[in-house]
């Protein structure tokens, strides 16, 4: 018999964060990201909305030894392809590859070291996977649509890669998308982004900060100057004075 095992203690984890950017992208203030990325506020909401509601629909059996869920491998693979083309004319597809390969490369790793068994362990597992993927986005990607692209389908292609390995060595069954892939995945897309958005403005507030000292200090140098300037000139003044009083 076939079993999620775990799915359901993780989605609401998921759907909490799903449903703040759902709502924040209903009212605009996550418009300037997907803005920034290439994908119109409309598709970005009805992406969010598509991920929502397949994180309750059941997974699709295949055969009697496989299963593939719609919140956790077909809605994510669908957003995948849509952020790999617009990267592709962004011509940042080669960042996304290299983000996919390594976040993939820490599911992997995370997924084999807390094979998901138990509650406790889907838990960790869970979260392991979403948080080190989420940090390894943004180190690989170092871009929005990098950083989301690794996020999204790097769990993607290690869930792939981990139920192959499970399949081979325990003779496990298919499960893409499953054993809590789902939440997995929105924590390293959320985390990801919000660590470049944070390391962003840090920059932001640093060169801004760095340029109104070269300001202040052009602007004293210039004061100085001009100061200088009429002091010369008011000794050039009295020296010619001086002359034409001896006269």
């Amino acid at each position: 018999m076939l079993k999620g095992g775990g799915n359901f203690f993780m989605i609401p984890v998921g759907l909490i964060l799903l449903s703040v950017l759902a709502v924040l992208t209903f009212f605009g203030v996550s418009e300037r990201f997907f803005r920034k990325i290439g994908i119109p506020a409309w598709l970005a909401f009805v992406l969010l909305l598509a991920f929502v509601v397949g994180a309750v629909v059941p997974e699709i059996p295949i055969g009697t030894r496989a299963a593939i869920s719609v919140g956790g491998f077909i809605i994510p693979a669908a957003f995948l392809v849509i952020l790999f083309s617009v990267s592709r004319a962004k011509k940042d597809a080669l960042r996304a590859v290299m983000s996919i390969l390594a976040v993939a490369g820490v599911t992997v790793a995370a997924r084999m070291l807390l094979r998901p068994e138990t509650d406790g362990l889907f838990l960790a597992a869970m979260a392991v996977t979403g948080i080190l993927g989420g940090v390894m986005a943004y180190l690989a990607g170092g871009t929005r649509l990098a950083t989301l692209s690794g996020a999204v389908g790097g769990i993607i292609l290690g869930d792939i890669a981990n139920n192959l390995i499970f399949r081979y060595l325990y003779g496990s069954d298919i499960m893409l998308g499953t054993r809590g892939v789902f939440d997995s995945i929105i924590i390293a897309a959320v985390l990801g982004v919000v660590l470049l958005e944070i390391v962003e403005a840090i920059k932001r507030a640093t060169a801004e900060k760095n340029l109104a000292s070269t300001v202040l200090k052009t602007e004293a140098a210039e004061d100085a100057q001009f100061s200088k300037s009429r002091e010369e000139l008011a000794e050039e003044e009295e020296f010619k004075g001086y002359f034409e009083d001896g006269e």
